[in-house]
């Protein structure tokens, strides 16, 4: 009796291969986003001074690395195919981007994806990376009373 073992390697632990390859205009427009995102954005998350979590680079550092880049392409394609509702986390988001991606997103690319789609976020507290869902962006042709 002959066994056959097929062995998938991934760069991330526990994630499978991965499912969403973003295309190269998918791509530009990340970078477009990293570019335009607020300042205070880490890989991690929201960078607060005093806080014990490492956020990592500032996403304004990152417009070159292939990796985050891809994964606020992985967040926004996400986030126009389920749109967050309010009230939702950052940090959810994040992850369920990753399920549907199959490959590692970082929090900051998500609230990166946010920023350039037009959500309007609230950080949690003053030393949380995370931020919450206030506002949905509104359909293009549409008016929202403020």
């Amino acid at each position: 009796m002959t066994t056959t073992t097929t062995t998938t390697t991934t760069t991330e632990p526990g994630f499978r291969p991965r499912t969403f390859h973003p295309t190269p205009v998918e791509l530009a427009e990340a970078r477009d986003a990293i570019e335009a995102a607020p300042s205070g954005l880490g890989c991690g998350g929201y960078m607060s001074a005093g806080a014990t979590f490492d956020y990592g680079p500032p996403v304004s550092e990152l417009v070159s690395d292939g990796d985050f880049v891809a994964a606020v392409a992985d967040s926004i394609a996400y986030l126009r195919t389920r749109p967050a509702r309010r009230g939702r986390s950052s940090y959810g988001l994040k992850h369920d981007a990753e399920r549907w991606a199959g490959s590692y997103v970082p929090n900051g690319a998500t609230l990166v994806a946010l920023h350039a789609l037009g959500y309007r976020l609230r950080q949690y507290s003053g030393k949380s990376p995370n931020a919450e869902v206030t506002r949905r962006p509104h359909a293009p042709g549409t008016t929202r009373s403020t």
